[in-house]
């Protein structure tokens, strides 16, 4: 094996998908992040193959860590469902007859793609005419068969949190489109490879995941992605027996729940008005907690 220039950025990839599985694993009793912390090592052990089978130099090697690859190619989609189902909270649905058809197509996948059988790939061979000798295939029909299951996990997956993204509030509305954008970047690159439209014959899938990764670090740490998911904060929030109004360090109105507009009574416009008014008299210290009385009740005013 030789290092390959292409696989640089590969290496990149990897390394940010490694720190954002540490980082993940802190956040790991938050709603999903376990799900998506085995999503993210699935990635890791894609993007470790790719990056030794474009550094091989002969067909038997770059063979064995394609073959390796699809230790995490196959555990992708079902990684991604279950993460979307515990992250949109409907973990009681899954059931084990669900398990087991979410797991059944990759595990036949995994069979057949360790047994050289020809349903997935026809034939293999050594192929020279990109920018460096990597190895090719002749697609099997089980092949597609996987691809469409990829498809179909990505489309369920991106409906279900497009489903969220309109049940939440507007705050929390962002994270759910950092997760919608991150997951439709590598699977978006994926369409192009199946057809053809990549230069060489380059997998650009792990070079996707570096954009993916960035997108979710940005989301971590700017957003809190995995600090209170926000079914579980809708959940929480709504439930609560006072009226709450939340302002951040710089006393801006970021959210407040629904018996806050019962509480005061009057129109959503007038609502507003009224908390705009009452913002007035907050105190300029970031941790200070301050009681509005209200019409009815008390509600708190907490700044985050």
């Amino acid at each position: 094996m030789i290092f390959n220039i292409y696989a640089l950025p590969v290496i990149i990839s990897l390394i940010i998908q490694s720190a954002l599985a540490y980082f993940t694993w802190q956040r790991q009793a938050t709603p999903g992040a376990k799900p998506f912390l085995l999503l993210v090592l699935a990635c890791s052990v894609y993007t470790l193959g790719y990056a030794l089978e474009i550094c091989a130099t002969s067909l038997p090697v770059s063979f064995f860590w394609l073959k390796f690859q699809y230790l995490g190619i196959t555990t992708l989609p079902p990684f991604l469902l279950l993460f979307v189902i515990s992250y949109t909270g409907r973990t009681y649905r899954l059931t084990p007859l669900l398990l087991v058809a979410i797991f059944f197509i990759p595990f036949i996948t995994l069979l057949l793609v360790y047994s050289n059988h020809h349903l997935y790939y026809q034939a293999v061979y050594w192929h020279t005419g990109g920018p460096f000798p990597l190895v090719a295939f002749s697609r099997g029909p089980w092949y597609w068969v996987q691809a469409a299951y990829m498809g179909l996990a990505t489309i369920i997956s991106n409906v279900l949190f497009f489903m969220m993204f309109l049940r939440t509030t507007a705050l929390h509305r962002r994270q759910v489109a950092i997760i919608l954008i991150g997951s439709l970047i590598p699977w978006g690159t994926h369409i192009l490879y199946l057809a053809g439209k990549t230069p060489g014959g380059l997998d650009p899938i792990p070079f996707a995941f570096t954009f993916s990764g960035l997108l979710f670090f940005w989301g971590l740490f700017r957003y809190r992605l995995f600090d209170l998911a926000p079914l579980a904060r809708t959940i929480l929030f709504e439930k609560l027996p006072d009226g709450v109004l939340v302002l951040d360090r710089y006393h801006r109105l970021v959210d407040y729940n629904r018996l806050l507009l019962i509480i005061v009574g009057k129109s959503w416009t007038l609502t507003l008005l009224y908390v705009m008014i009452q913002l007035k008299f907050v105190s300029r210290r970031d941790d200070y907690v301050r009681q509005i009385e209200l019409e009815r009740r008390p509600h708190k005013s907490v700044n985050k």
